[in-house]
């Protein structure tokens, strides 16, 4: 699970899942970010506008996780 915080206004990755702060939680896919992106799921979770940024973030997080993972 990725966790997105509400942090100044906006929301950002919490990769540590340590921020105290409000957060949602979504799966660690290419489709819940999706979704997560195209019905603004994360701004009505956190009450705030979403941060690209925070997006980018965890498509980048699964990037690595594609990498990493074991062929076969």
């Amino acid at each position: 699970m990725i966790r997105f915080v509400r942090l100044d206004g906006r929301a950002v990755m919490d990769a540590a899942k340590k921020i105290q702060a409000r957060g949602a939680y979504v799966c660690r896919n290419e489709e819940c970010l999706r979704r997560l992106r195209d019905k603004h799921l994360l701004r009505k979770a956190l009450h705030t506008a979403f941060d690209e940024e925070a997006l980018a973030e965890a498509e980048a997080l699964l990037t690595e996780d594609r990498k990493e993972a074991p062929n076969g």
